[in-house]
């Protein structure tokens, strides 16, 4: 029998950055990060991290402009 997906859980964390980023239009002091949480129906659990539009920039799935 397979396992099939039970839930999935995205949750936005704020991490503070070291300094201010001064953008164009505007000033960072967060970076917005999406931590995933994914269940299934054999009861296994696993973590795994998401880019954000104007996040990083360092995945495949990241947006690229």
């Amino acid at each position: 029998m397979f396992a099939t997906i039970r839930s999935i859980e995205a949750i936005l964390v704020d991490i503070p950055t070291i300094r201010p980023h001064q953008l164009a239009m505007t000033t960072m002091g967060v970076q917005t990060m999406v931590i995933v949480r994914m269940k299934d129906s054999e009861g296994l659990e696993g973590l795994g991290e998401a880019t954000t539009i104007g996040g990083l920039a360092y995945g495949q799935e990241s947006l690229k402009v």
